[in-house]
């Protein structure tokens, strides 16, 4: 599974050209993948990088609309593979 934030109803895929869709990684246990959320060196697992939820001042900020960390924002939508 992966997740993006998006506006409408649409498949998400990481290459997908839409500029509406961003993705934000997949829903995976699995450390060694490197596009999953749990890979603490990924890009979106990493605590570090922007793109990921797992960073407090980046895609995980509790103050950006489309982060699952806002309480109050859109969040994020969840689309299987």
């Amino acid at each position: 599974m992966s997740f993006c934030y998006n506006n409408c109803v649409k498949f998400c895929q990481k290459s997908n050209p839409d500029p509406k869709i961003t993705f934000r990684g997949k829903l995976s246990s699995n450390k060694y993948d490197p596009d999953s959320v749990s890979n603490p060196y990924g890009r979106y697992g990493s605590k570090y990088s922007a793109d990921s939820i797992n960073n407090p001042y980046g895609a995980g900020s509790k103050y950006k609309n489309d982060s699952p960390n806002n309480p109050y924002g859109t969040g994020l939508k969840i689309y299987g593979q």
